[in-house]
Order: structure tokens, then C-alpha cells, then sequence
């Protein structure tokens, strides 16, 4: 810890996460016995907040708060409802609730999230998007 840094902690209710937002399904992850957000007040270097819970991480500091929420893989079920969505197949192994977010003053609110990036993807194939050794696993099917 710094000299002169001021630091407290306290444990706050936040409202679960919204899963799949867009079709008005709700969830919780994490489980709701798991423990409530860790929240953490720093003076030193510039004042701010940390906010950590099972599922994500948040730094507040002048008016601006940025989250990542990082949670398991997307089940089979919620891949078929994305890959319907977005009008492509999606990979198996998809983090499909994963997102970043960008908050600043006045409700300014920029969210960058799988089913944003996935519905951006060139749906005609005619950028020609491949992954690597996508020839070589092709020539071997």
C-alpha cells in the first residue's frame, strides 16, 4: 500500500446479471448464496472505486466506470439461440455473456458484447473470414 493511501472496503447488494438481455430471459449467475461484491475505495494515485464480484470487475474514477463480466461458456442451448439471432453458426465454444462496458457522466453508455461482435460478422462469406489451419482441417473432412 502507497503512503497516505486511504483504502475501505465494504460489501454492497448489487441486482443479479441480466443474461441475454435482448430476449428478456433472465438468470443469475453467479448462484445467489455466492458472496456479495467486494467494494474497495482508493484516495492514491487518483481517487477511485474497485468493485469485484464472482462474475466481474469495475473501476469507477472521475464520473467514468468501466466493468468487464467474464462468465462460464455458453451452453448448447443458448449458442442455437445466438447462432438463430445473429443468422450464423456460431463457435462451440462461445462466451456468449461475456461483455465490456463503458460508463461516463450523464448516462453516456457504450457496451461491447459476443452477440454484438457475432451479429457484426460478414453474413455473406464474402470477406472470406477463416480461422488459421482452417484449409488444413477442411482438406482432412
Amino acid at each position: 500500500m502507497l503512503i497516505g493511501d486511504e483504502t475501505t472496503a465494504q460489501q454492497s447488494t448489487l441486482p443479479p446479471n441480466r443474461l441475454m438481455e435482448d430476449k428478456g430471459q433472465e438468470s443469475t449467475y453467479p448462484a445467489p448464496d455466492v458472496s456479495l461484491p467486494t467494494v474497495i475505495e482508493r484516495t492514491s494515485p487518483i481517487a477511485h472505486k474497485l468493485t469485484t464480484t464472482h462474475s466481474s470487475h469495475s473501476i469507477t474514477l472521475k464520473g467514468w466506470t468501466i466493468t468487464s463480466t467474464k462468465l462460464p461458456i455458453s451452453s448448447s442451448s443458448e449458442c442455437d439461440e445466438v447462432a438463430a439471432t445473429v443468422g450464423i453458426p456460431v463457435p462451440e465454444m462461445t462466451f456468449g455473456n461475456n461483455s465490456v462496458s463503458i460508463e461516463g457522466p450523464g448516462g453516456w453508455k457504450c457496451v461491447f458484447s459476443t452477440l454484438q461482435a457475432l451479429d457484426a460478422v460478414d453474413k455473406t462469406g464474402s470477406h472470406g473470414i477463416k480461422v488459421a489451419y482452417s484449409e488444413q482441417w477442411n482438406r482432412t473432412r
